[in-house]
């Protein structure tokens, strides 16, 4: 019963430390990225979509999300995404950021 408990205690700290290493340090890295270039965006969310990563950045009007869009940031963003998975694939895909990156504004008063 001894080895049950500590062969569980093992697989759920792997699953938590992969939940950091996959999910929490890829968006803090984001974050700290649209910081740094002075971006004023409410949060960066991940959302994968058919075992691919993917990141949503929500904005506090459309006005900042355009903005953001046509800026160096964005470029800047979509480059670290790219960097952060560029050796994923699958099969003959490879992983591109500006498919993983959306913008979304939020303009509902509550949402945060």
């Amino acid at each position: 019963m001894k080895w049950v408990v500590i062969a569980v205690g093992i697989l759920v700290a792997l699953g938590a430390l992969g939940y950091v290493r996959n999910s929490v340090l890829p968006r803090r890295r984001l974050e700290k990225l649209l910081s740094d270039h002075g971006v004023d965006f409410l949060r960066v969310r991940s959302r994968p979509v058919y075992a691919w990563p993917g990141y949503i950045v929500e904005f506090h009007s459309e006005e900042a999300r355009i903005a953001f869009q046509g800026s160096e940031a964005f470029k800047a963003l979509l480059g670290q995404v790219q960097l952060m998975h560029a050796g994923l694939h699958h099969g003959d895909q490879r992983f591109d950021a500006r498919m993983a990156v959306s913008l979304h504004p939020t303009s509902l008063p509550g949402l945060g």
